[in-house]
């Protein structure tokens, strides 16, 4: 409920450790995983009735000092600026989503940064045909800087598009817009 600061994204530094943290000291840095599973499953987060994320059910990344349980800081390497650090959730996100289709190649709706984060994913995975399906011209030039073949959905019709260039079809899509009608 508000007030509440937004960031569920972010990296920052350690100035302070609660009792019982031993995973992490004042002057580490570290990002964030966001998640809030009151009812503690973890790895099966969204299957508690009660999920919430930092930065949207608590004060998050956007605040001068935010509070996280000890458990969900990871440290980062040397190498790894905070900007980058930040980076680490949705790249989590996208990687997720590539390893759990157990295919190579399809479709990604939406190319925002989880969007464009999946199409790298996919490269990295060995894809050789990724379609990246996307409004913004700023958002479809990145896409084609990763190597992805754009399709403008206000100029064609998707579905009927991809189906003609697959021979039938991808096996597998990424919806990562949140947006009901390109779910649909």
């Amino acid at each position: 409920k508000a007030p509440l600061t937004l960031g569920h994204e972010f990296a920052g530094e350690i100035v302070e450790v609660g009792a019982g943290v031993t995973n992490v000291k004042v002057g580490d840095r570290v990002t964030v995983e966001p998640i809030l599973a009151k009812d503690g499953l973890k790895g099966k987060y969204n299957l508690d009735k009660n999920l919430g994320f930092v930065g949207l059910a608590a004060d998050g990344g956007f605040t001068s000092y935010c509070v996280v349980d000890g458990e969900l800081c990871h440290k980062l390497p040397d190498s790894i600026d905070y900007e980058q650090g930040a980076l680490t959730e949705p790249a989590a996100v996208a990687l997720y989503a590539v390893r759990q289709s157990k295919l190579k190649a399809g479709a990604v709706f939406g190319c925002g940064p989880i969007g464009l984060l999946t199409i790298e994913a996919l490269r990295a995975a060995g894809a050789t045909t990724i379609y990246a399906i996307e409004l913004s011209p700023e958002r479809q030039e990145k896409a084609r800087e990763l190597g992805a073949v754009v399709i403008d959905p206000s100029k064609v019709n998707v579905v009927e598009h991809i189906k003609a260039e697959t021979d039938g079809g991808v096996n597998v899509s990424f919806e990562v817009t949140g947006v009901a009608p390109v779910l649909k």
